[in-house]
């Protein structure tokens, strides 16, 4: 029988791997976002975005978690631990990343710039884990999905979204 939720982007040929890249793309974008923040001196915006980014971060991950690591079925080439530890250690990063960057936000002057500076080199490690993981991901445990409806991703997904879009668009607005 025919999910009827999940008709027009089965319509439209979508698969919840194109999805769940696309969510990788959205992340990227996201992080951009905060970074050009950081550059501007939106500090309550830069770091806003980069809540926003760690609350799709951690939504994505739990549904790895969740939906896709519980029902492995060792098909793919690394083991399932490979992933839950790469999760772990992404969480903690970038847990880092915010303590230092609520950090930043009290410095003023040549301490300030050197501590962006700081900040910046931690990003750029925490991008490059975040990167390598996707690249496995989308290499490997996106090609065994199991079968799960694309709904169960994308409704809430997109609700997720949603409630950053007018927080997005303003930012986006006053970044031009």
């Amino acid at each position: 029988m025919t999910d009827f939720n999940d008709l027009p982007i089965q319509a439209k040929g979508i698969t919840l791997k194109d999805l769940l890249e696309e969510s990788h793309k959205d992340l990227h974008l996201w992080f951009l976002l905060h970074q050009e923040c950081l550059v501007a001196n939106y500090e309550s915006d830069a770091l806003q975005a980069l809540k926003n980014f760690q609350r799709i971060l951690l939504f994505h991950l739990d549904f790895e978690e969740q939906r896709l690591l519980k029902h492995n079925n060792d098909a793919t080439r690394w083991p399932v631990s490979v992933y839950q530890k790469e999760h772990d250690k992404i969480k903690r990063q970038l847990d880092k990343l915010i303590v230092k960057t609520q950090s930043y936000l009290d410095f003023s002057g040549r301490k300030k710039r050197h501590a962006l500076i700081s900040l910046i080199e931690d990003q750029l490690r925490f991008y490059h884990l975040l990167e390598h993981h996707e690249e496995r991901e989308e290499q490997d445990l996106f090609l065994f999905l199991p079968e799960i409806p694309i709904h169960v991703w994308a409704s809430p997904y997109q609700i997720l979204l949603d409630s950053f879009s007018s927080f997005k668009e303003n930012v986006v607005r006053k970044l031009e």
